[in-house]
């Protein structure tokens, strides 16, 4: 691929999942994507429930919906229509829509823009409505899937009136009824977040239905994590370093289960790598990782350059209101997503559709995807609905985060506001008070009463009737409670100033008395003076004015009366200085009273003050307790997952014990049908508990239950190829098999030779019944020989186009395939025996080794050229390497030599560590990575030429092949499957044996689960079904059946995939398991100890099996 391709690719798809046409860029859960596919033949109805982020809906888009619209052979039929779509807030509309999908039921010879709404009419016309819909499109039987993602919006669709909850029961009642019916072949298939497991019960049915169908998407291992780094990036060209991916996987940790923020993290790494370097030959690094961000910030970082590029402040405020909008807080802590259309979020914003496009723009651009909304503003209706891509952006960007805390603040104290409003319009309440006042008015204007957070946005009615329509109402209370404490607050201020006023009134009249008093007290000492001066004039005068006698008389009488007058006068003043002293101490005693009330005052001020920062520090406290329990509930919701975890792996381990034992049951059962049951109960036992898919004594069981009901049926050699043609009594020993190169499994054929020396060309066929075999059965003959020489080896060019044997003729022959003839006959090895032969990868020559001791290259035009004159021992079998380097001969030495084709000289040898017995066959995978050796003693040896050559295993220590031991007498042959996942091994005790090799799952890891073979555990298949030696094995070239062929003339047809036996045993036996036999072989997992209340079932990874789930209810149980 160009550089300039390169760069333009898009590996990964941020937030979003999956969609079908990345098909080729989705990796991880190839084994979820097989058992769906199995699951689907029995089950109409299919949950597929999982923790948010879990992969779910990539796993129907990006695998299950392409999977099955290529063509998915099966009991459920190879013509599929589809359609996907999410409830939204119109979930039997959105439905509608996708349903009138051309394609899905439209009809494709006209184009009518009514057609959605009459898909919607035939809907809500009954129960039946989604059946009613399929026949009026008459879609010639096609299979209708329905795939309902994001399930679990239909819970919050179902809350916001009377209305929706009824559509909500309408459209799960239509999805229900639709599955259970077998009139018309629709299945449904649901993808719903675990957490929401507890809400179906709101919808009668679906509890039950989705434990029927149940399917749990388990979480990722740390190899499939690797895969879903490394995968995309090698799909598109480019690389990725390993000390990357050790990074993310240490950042990430083992409970990482959260798929979509890891998309996004790689697609931001991607994003910087093409912006950095630019260069292909360079790999995605570490310092791309850092320059993001790290899985800590990458996705806030992200989002909050989004967030700051808007233009203005008032898009900045839109912008909060329309994420605040599309976002929640659930009563656990999580967070989930709302759904709205643009006209909503219009309302919501009180911005034209205008004035908002350019903020959702700004989010939903390709290389963001924060929303799932159209990238351009000219694809945005008032209909358009938009929603939040993930969970994990509310919960990883810290400002949305926030965003959705304060929004749940606010919708709480909205609720409780309008819920004692409600209340006291009723009379059964009482207008707030404080606090709860200031805590209602901080809501309602936050920039003024608000003081450390006037920034928060108040609400308005548009946004309150996503909660309630009791916005008027509310306010209204909310205003009389604020004008009652006002009210409050102004009769406390004015009483206040009452008693100062008085207060003060009382203290200058005392002040004024008492100046009074002062006053008539000196006038009273004056007039006193006066008196006596007024007697002393009056005595000096007495003899001097006796002759004004009369008038002196006078004088005295008012000197009498003037110091009478002074006396009163004198003690009126006494008593008014008595009144007011009494006034002053009177007028102290309130002054203190006022001091003393002050001080109390103040006291209490200071009280208040201390109580205040009482409760601050207890909110404080109250804060931190919070947090400690958040951090609490996280860590008992972590440690739940785990247990939830464990006991599953419990549950598996279980299962997958009890399937290998049911297995081993079933060998020892006479009955056939009972025995196919069996197999049939175990492999699925295996199946749900994530078990291998080339287990032994699964394999084992389900062959001899179909080997034996073939039996049954007059047709014991229903995989074997072994009728004479005419003109030949019986057939030689089979030595060398090849198969063509057709791409339909029923167009390619099957070419073989042996010791009768003739060249045989048979149909790859099983037949269904012994008089099929006879008619069609015989070989096409090539060549007849004559003289009755032994043919030992064969091979075809890669392409298919020639084919060549050799043996113990003195000549080679090369034959033209399409003819039919042959083309050459070339003496190779002066005239002696051929031990082997193969073709080079580019099918233009042919390698070979004979009696002369030599290796030899010959051309098509029968040109020969040595590689190697003169070969240390007798070399009897040989391999070509994939690139056509290097051929690898055994035979008389225990070492196997591996020569350069090219130079002739020998590269490297493979000796056997454990004995001197002979190497007797040789295989090199198709990667080369290894190379299988036969021995004369029985023993396998597969070396991992890496480690080989490097000297050390993964672990550091000194590298020794194990040496494998399931045969008992010589290896004969080996050969590979072309991708390199299985070996088949023949040997002279009759048996064959089937090994996993490589699982492409786990490509990169070099562990046992990438290599099963080097698990200890490991245990290959048997393939026992032989009467004579196994002289020659071979794989057709799509891996999915393996051919023996033995010393008694017959060709064994075995299938790779053990399903396909599995699907065959109920349509042979057309029963289940009846509850007799079921507890018999199978056991309950109910504790229940009275027979008579006991019920019958086994728990598993999947739910619960019960006796009819093994067949499924098509058949009825056994008797």
């Amino acid at each position: 691929m160009a550089s300039f391709e390169i760069l333009t690719k898009e590996p990964y798809p941020g937030l979003r999942p999956y969609e079908a046409k990345e098909r080729e860029l989705f990796f991880g859960r190839n084994k979820q994507l097989d058992e769906l596919l199995r699951k689907i033949r029995g089950n109409r109805f299919l949950a597929l429930v999982g923790g948010a982020g879990g992969g779910k809906s990539s796993l129907v888009r990006s695998a299950l919906v392409p999977k099955l619209k290529d063509g998915f052979a099966g009991q459920a039929g190879q013509s599929w229509r589809i359609a996907v779509c999410q409830p939204g807030n119109n979930p039997i509309g959105n439905l509608s829509r996708q349903l009138a999908s051309r394609g899905v039921l439209h009809p494709d010879s006209k184009m009518d823009p009514n057609y959605p709404a009459i898909v919607e009419k035939s809907l809500r016309r009954g129960s039946l409505g989604l059946v009613d819909a399929y026949k009026d499109a008459d879609v010639e039987r096609a299979n209708l899937m329905v795939v309902i993602d994001q399930f679990e919006e239909i819970f919050a669709f179902a809350k916001t009136s009377s209305a929706a909850q009824e559509d909500a029961a309408t459209f799960v009642n239509l999805l229900l009824n639709a599955s259970r019916q077998r009139e018309a072949p629709i299945y449904i298939v649901l993808t719903m977040r675990s957490d929401y497991i507890g809400r179906c019960t709101d919808f009668r049915g679906l509890p039950e239905a989705i434990n029927d169908g149940q399917f749990l998407i388990p979480k990722m291992k740390v190899e499939e994590l690797k895969k879903v780094m490394i995968m995309p990036v090698k799909a598109v060209g480019a690389s990725i370093a390993p000390d990357l991916v050790s990074r993310m996987i240490s950042d990430i940790g083992e409970d990482f289960d959260d798929l979509p923020r890891l998309q996004h993290l790689m697609m931001r790494v991607w994003d910087n790598w093409v912006e950095v370097d630019s260069d292909p030959s360079l790999p995605l690094g570490i310092k791309h990782y850092e320059n993001v961000g790290t899985i800590k910030e990458a996705l806030s970082v992200h989002a909050e350059e989004a967030y700051n590029k808007l233009k203005t402040e008032e898009q900045k405020v839109t912008c909060q209101r329309m994420f605040r909008a599309l976002s929640e807080r659930n009563a656990d802590g999580s967070a989930s997503r709302r759904v709205a259309t643009v006209g909503e979020l219009c309302k919501l914003t009180d911005q034209s559709i205008e004035s908002l496009a350019p903020v959702i723009v700004a989010f939903s651009r390709a290389d963001r995807r924060f929303l799932q909304a159209p990238p351009n503003r000219d694809d945005l209706e008032l209909d358009t609905v938009i929603s939040i891509t993930h969970e994990s952006l509310i919960s990883y960007w810290d400002r949305l985060a926030h965003w959705a805390e304060e929004e749940h603040e606010a919708a709480e104290t909205y609720t409780r506001l309008s819920t004692a409003a409600a209340l006291y319009f009723e009379g059964k309440g009482a207008l707030w008070v404080e606090p709860e006042l200031s805590l209602g008015l901080k809501w309602y204007e936050p920039h003024t009463y608000d003081e450390e957070h006037p920034e928060r946005l108040a609400p308005t009615k548009a946004w309150a009737s996503r909660y309630n329509t009791t916005y008027d109402e509310t306010i209204d209370f909310l205003l009389k409670s604020h004008e009652a404490s006002d009210k409050k607050l102004r009769d406390k201020r004015e009483d206040d100033d009452r008693k100062r006023k008085t207060r003060m009134l009382i203290t200058y009249l005392s002040l004024g008395f008492g100046a009074i008093c002062l006053i008539l007290l000196l006038l009273a000492g004056v007039a006193l003076d006066s008196a006596r001066r007024s007697a002393q004039v009056a005595g000096r005068k007495e003899k001097e004015a006796r002759l004004a006698a009369y008038q002196a008389e006078i004088a005295k009488q008012r000197a009498n009366e003037s110091r009478y007058m002074a006396k009163v006068n004198a003690n009126r003043a006494q008593r008014e200085s008595f009144l007011a002293r009494q006034a002053t101490e009177k007028a102290i005693r309130s002054s203190d009273i006022a001091e003393l009330k002050s001080r109390a005052a103040n006291q209490a001020r200071s009280k208040a003050l201390i109580a205040l920062d009482t409760a601050e520090l207890e909110r404080q406290r109250a804060e931190i307790a919070k947090l400690r329990a958040e951090q609490a509930r996280r860590d008992a919701m972590k440690s739940e997952r785990r247990a939830q975890e464990e006991r599953l792996k419990a549950i598996m381990t279980k299962g997958l014990s009890l399937a290998q034992s049911v297995a081993v049951k079933s060998w020892k059962v006479e009955e056939p049908d009972l025995e196919a049951l069996l197999a049939k109960e175990a492999f699925e036992l295996n199946r749900v508990n994530g078990g291998k898919e080339h287990d032994a004594y699964i394999y084992e069981a389900l062959y001899k239950a179909i080997d034996k009901m073939q039996g049954v049926g007059d047709n014991p050699d229903f995989n074997s190829l072994n009728v004479a043609p005419d003109g030949l009594s019986h057939l030689g020993a089979m030595r060398s098999i090849v198969v063509s190169t057709a791409e339909g499994e029923f167009d390619q054929k099957v070419y073989t030779t042996g010791s009768d020396g003739w060249l045989f060309k048979w149909p790859l066929q099983v037949f269904d019944s012994k008089e099929e075999q006879k008619t069609a059965g015989a070989p096409q003959v090539l060549t007849r020989n004559r003289n009755n020489r032994v043919y030992r080896c064969m091979d075809m060019s890669a392409e298919g186009k020639f084919l060549v044997r050799a043996g113990d003729e003195d000549y080679m022959e090369i034959w033209d395939v399409a003819k039919e003839e042959r083309m050459l006959k070339v003496d190779v090895h002066r005239g002696r025996r051929v031990w082997d032969l193969a073709f080079l990868p580019t099918g233009n020559a042919v390698i070979s080794t004979g009696d002369d001791r030599s290796i030899k290259y010959t051309n098509m035009k029968g040109e020969v050229t040595p590689i190697v004159e003169r070969t240390p021992y007798r070399v009897t079998s040989i391999a070509v390497s994939a690139d056509g380097q290097h051929v690898a001969g055994a035979g008389g030495s225990p070492d196997v030599s591996i020569w350069n084709i090219k130079s002739g000289q020998e590269d490297f040898k493979l000796e056997n560590p454990y004995n001197k017995r002979n190497a007797t066959a040789v295989a090199i995978s198709p990667t080369g990575r290894f190379v299988a050796v036969g021995y004369q003693d029985g023993s396998l040896l597969i070396f991992d030429i890496y480690h080989y050559k490097n000297g050390l295993d993964q672990d550091g220590n000194r590298y020794v092949p194990e040496r494998l031991v399931y045969h008992s007498a010589k290896i004969s042959d080996l050969s590979f499957s072309d991708d390199g996942t299985m070996l088949v091994v023949g040997s002279l005790d009759k048996r064959a044996t089937l090994w996993q090799i490589w699982n492409q799952a786990y490509e990169n890891y070099d562990n046992e689960e990438e290599f099963p073979f080097k698990d200890p555990k490991f245990q290959p298949v048997r393939l026992e079904d032989h009467e004579d030696w196994v002289l020659s094995v071979a794989f057709t070239h799509d891996g999915q059946k393996v051919l023996t062929g033995c010393a008694n003339g017959e060709v064994k047809i075995y299938e790779v995939d053990m399903f396909r036996y599995a699907s065959q045993l109920c349509a042979m036996v057309r029963r289940n398991l009846s509850n007799k036999e079921w507890k018999k072989y199978i056991g309950t997992d109910d504790p229940e100890r009275d027979p008579r209340n006991q019920r019958l079932y086994i728990i598993t990874a999947e739910g619960e099996r019960v006796p009819l789930s093994t067949c499924g209810n098509e058949y009825q149980q056994g008797s």
